[in-house]
């Protein structure tokens, strides 16, 4: 819709511009600061919209070329910034596996030794070893004297 505005508006001057070159028909003296022309108005008028019409075009062109120029620069940053977010994300969550996967691996262990440990305290409560004689003798049996 802009853009229709901008189309609109332009035809508008371009028309106002002839009309008002077609209107002064009469001869001018033009003076270049090295010699002087004598011209009709209307190549006076329409020669200086042509040349206003240019540099516009120059001034805008360049403004464009250095905006798109800077539009490339920032969606290169922004792809930048994305792939190293997401390498960021995926290094994160991998040493996060890492962790818990160490983590499970220690409760794991943990939980084995206690196991392995109350078998035995069980084993030892369900099958009593027998009293084992030792080779020590009874204080009556020592003889200190000898």
């Amino acid at each position: 819709m802009k853009k229709q505005w901008q189309l609109v508006a332009g035809v508008i001057l371009v028309f106002l511009i002839v009309l008002f070159a077609v209107a002064n028909t009469n001869q001018v003296m033009i003076n270049f600061f090295i010699s002087k022309v004598k011209a009709p108005l209307i190549l006076v008028i329409l020669g200086s919209a042509i040349i206003g019409i240019l540099i516009t075009l120059s001034a805008t062109t360049t403004t464009i070329w250095s905006q798109k120029k800077k539009i490339k620069e920032l969606d290169k940053t922004i792809t930048d910034y994305q792939e190293n977010a997401t390498k960021k994300i995926q290094e994160k969550q991998e040493q996060l596996e890492r962790d818990f996967e160490n983590q499970l691996s220690s409760i794991r262990a943990t939980y084995e030794a206690q196991l392995v440990d109350k078998n035995r305290q069980i084993d030892k409560l369900t099958n009593p070893q027998p009293n084992v004689k030792t080779n020590q003798a009874s204080p009556e049996q020592m003889n200190y004297f000898d």
